[in-house]
């Protein structure tokens, strides 16, 4: 599960705990699709509240691992 604080924009501080699955994927990826669509630079720090944020499930990989080589481009210019 991730949770996001845009509270100090441009820094977001993402939350992570508990399994790293599919939907922690999806809201993952959601995410970070609204914050390139803003077209501003940002810079981004991941906490871990406990193991399991740590060890990410074989879905969760595969489905970020899909979604940045799709926006290989998007990263270039926008975050820190």
């Amino acid at each position: 599960m991730f949770r996001h604080d845009v509270s100090h924009w441009p820094l977001v501080v993402s939350i992570a705990s508990g399994p790293q699955d599919a939907t922690a994927a999806r809201t993952f990826i959601d995410s970070w699709n609204d914050w390139l669509s803003w077209n501003e630079p940002f810079a981004t720090l991941r906490v871990f509240t406990d193991p399991l944020a740590l060890q990410p499930r074989p879905e969760f990989l595969a489905l970020v691992e899909d979604w940045l080589a799709s926006r290989r481009d998007a990263f270039r210019p926008t975050p820190m």
